[in-house]
């Protein structure tokens, strides 16, 4: 039954009186469409996120790199907020690159800059010394992790670990470049 009436929404810590407010009632549940068009919806936010087809032609282009240098890599592909997407580990890469893959990505993603910039930065006595131990100690400052941009918007992020840093970022480029062809 959908019904149409004026509501109260609580949201992130404040209550909204929204008028015109459509739900469907399910007798366990309600489910809240914010209709826009109508005096009191709200804006909504509309994301561009990687599609796991997307990510798998990250994982491509990297992979395809690493076999060309003949280091075997573990590349992981998160969404813009970092979450996993897609992951690969070649076979003869470093068990310890399956998680410091996976904080590249995120780290690329989540900071909208490549992660070998912030080790650049991250020395004792800068400003930015201790953000290495943000996000749970998940935030990367070794080479290797960058941010996919699709029309200056973040859309997700790639790490390659397993070899040197400068492997790993050459790899994780690689992946970006096929990708996103001339734009790279």
């Amino acid at each position: 039954m959908f019904l149409t009436q004026t509501n109260w929404l609580f949201v992130s810590g404040g209550l909204y009186r929204i008028a015109n407010l459509a739900y469907l009632h399910h007798p366990q549940m309600r489910i809240f469409f914010l209709n826009r068009s109508q005096p009191g919806g709200t804006a909504m936010l509309s994301i561009t996120r990687l599609s796991l087809a997307d990510a798998q032609i990250l994982l491509e282009g990297a992979a395809q790199h690493a076999e060309e240098i003949g280091v075997p890599m573990c590349i992981a592909v998160t969404d813009e907020s970092g979450n996993m997407i897609a992951f690969q580990r070649m076979d003869g890469a470093k068990v310890l690159s399956v998680s410091l893959a996976a904080d590249k990505a995120y780290t690329g993603a989540i900071s909208r800059r490549p992660t070998h910039e912030y080790n650049e930065m991250c020395v004792p006595g800068s400003l930015m010394f201790g953000i290495h131990t943000s996000a749970g100690g998940r935030f990367s400052t070794v080479g290797g992790g960058y941010p996919v941009m699709v029309g200056g918007d973040i859309v997700g992020g790639i790490g390659c670990s397993s070899g040197t840093a400068e492997q790993d970022m050459a790899c994780a480029r690689a992946g970006l470049e096929l990708f996103l062809g001339d734009d790279a």
